[in-house]
């Protein structure tokens, strides 16, 4: 059995008050604080929930994807400049192990759960070649679980509160480490909106400083502001054939997890119009120049009601000819948070979208609270050599007058290969914008059609052909 090992600092059970601008900064606060983590003594009882009560509740305090800054202490690697220094992405994740009601006071919650903070550890390899060692560093996979218990206020103050320990593994002999003395403490907005959409905290143990969490809200309780429309942008030509409901999301009722699974990709961004022209609002002008969009978060209702959360970024590195692997959630990047609804006339999802503010020092996350980007996204049921995304899309200021949205649009194309891995049966293929006749007329001219034109009869491409006969490979010769 793996031994124990205790951190000898004493254990203090202690709470910090969260502003509605949290400071991400990692901080470290001394012992003495007086802010308290009200925990009601004697103990409340608790009201079992069942049904509907329970399932909303459990959705309330569960989070699949936040991000995390500090837990230096705890061997995280440590930050080098952004999301994408990472080789192993942070994030953090609650799960509730039970939600239960209390006597007396129904926005009283009692709660149990798990919180998994994750990311990379720098690690060293011993690397022995031509009579020489040295070492190299790299990053693996680095987990640490907390086990909290505690209360959560509706009622008052919208914030969660939990006491409890915390594991994880040593890299060397497996010995488990302990960490006593933790407390959790998050602002849970209920419900949340458009322009109040985040869940910011903190977690503070014994041996480690306070690291400071955030992360998109994820509970259906989620309040949907006004409708959004798609109506002041012209259609773009790619729209005009856009596939339906039941051919891009695989049925006649609205999909979330097919949505989601189809929506949450890389995108390259292409800029049109004069940016500069008097039309064109600054609303967009932040985003100009960034030639990645990457929608990370995507939670949707069974009656076509979306929300999503996106950045924005410079990056456009690439690993053995792959995008870099990258997080669904950052406070490093500029991004939108959005809300629409899937529009069955257009077949194309409409968003309405605002503006999330980063801080160079990581200190808040703001919504801006006018909210005038317009973005939609829809499935293009006609591909050309030009245009072959599974997912298509359109960024454009929302101020501008009917017939001039189009002004400084951004055009958006999906880039990712895995949004590929489904039935694409019904999408046509236009080779308008190639040169196939003439690829055809000079390969029936030339010595390489003779061995065909003996064996096979018929059209130029024969029903036995697929994609690989078509498939050309370059060389750098000065390589």
């Amino acid at each position: 059995m793996a031994l124990v090992k205790k951190h000898s600092l004493p254990t203090y059970h202690l709470c910090f008050i969260l502003l509605s601008t949290f400071s991400l900064a990692s901080i470290s606060a001394p012992a003495s604080n007086p802010a308290l983590c009200v925990i009601p003594s004697p103990a409340p009882k608790r009201i079992p929930a069942a049904g509907k009560d329970a399932l909303s509740l459990l959705q309330l305090f569960q989070l699949t994807a936040g991000y995390f800054v500090g837990g230096e202490e705890l061997h995280f690697a440590q930050e080098e400049g952004d999301d994408w220094s990472y080789v192993v992405p942070r994030s953090f994740s609650i799960l509730p192990h039970s939600v239960e009601r209390t006597e007396g006071d129904s926005g009283l919650v009692h709660v149990a759960a798990t919180l998994t903070l994750s990311g990379g550890r720098t690690r060293l390899l011993l690397l022995r070649g031509a009579g020489r060692r040295r070492h190299q560093s790299y990053q693996s996979s680095h987990t640490v679980s907390f086990y909290l218990d505690g209360y959560y206020s509706n009622s008052t103050s919208g914030e969660l509160c939990m006491t409890g320990a915390g594991t994880y593994a040593e890299d060397e002999d497996g010995t488990i480490q302990n960490l006593p003395g933790v407390v959790l403490k998050l602002r849970l907005r209920n419900p949340p909106s458009l322009t109040d959409p985040f869940i910011t905290g903190s977690l503070l143990g014994d041996g480690f400083k306070a690291i400071s969490l955030v992360a998109y809200a994820e509970s259906d309780s989620y309040r949907y502001g006004k409708p959004a429309s798609c109506a002041s942008l012209p259609r773009p030509p790619s729209s005009s054939h856009a596939r339906n409901r039941f051919h891009a999301l695989g049925g006649a009722n609205f999909s979330c997890a097919r949505l989601r699974e189809r929506l949450v990709s890389s995108f390259k961004l292409r800029y049109g119009g004069d940016v500069n022209a008097p039309s064109a609002s600054p609303a967009l002008s932040w985003v100009h120049e960034q030639p990645r969009m990457h929608v990370g978060k995507v939670q949707c209702t069974t009656d076509g009601a979306v929300r999503a959360y996106m950045f924005f970024t410079n990056n456009t590195e690439t690993r053995r000819g792959r995008l870099a692997r990258r997080t669904s959630f950052t406070v490093t990047e500029d991004a939108v948070v959005a809300e629409g609804r899937w529009d069955s006339g257009r077949n194309m999802l409409c968003f309405r979208a605002c503006r999330v503010v980063p801080s160079a020092v990581k200190t808040s996350l703001a919504v801006q609270q006018e909210c005038g980007i317009g973005m939609s996204f829809w499935f293009p049921g006609v591909w050309t050599v030009h245009h072959r995304s599974a997912v298509a899309g359109t960024i454009w200021n929302t101020s501008q007058a009917v017939g001039t949205a189009a002004v400084g649009a951004i055009s958006a194309s999906s880039i990712d290969t895995d949004v590929h891995r489904s039935n694409f049966s019904d999408v046509k293929y236009s080779y308008d914008d190639t040169v196939v006749a003439k690829a055809k007329e000079q390969y029936l001219a030339s010595e390489l059609s003779n061995c065909d034109k003996k064996t096979n009869k018929g059209s130029f491409i024969s029903a036995n052909y697929t994609y690989h006969d078509f498939e050309f490979q370059f060389h750098d010769s000065d390589a």
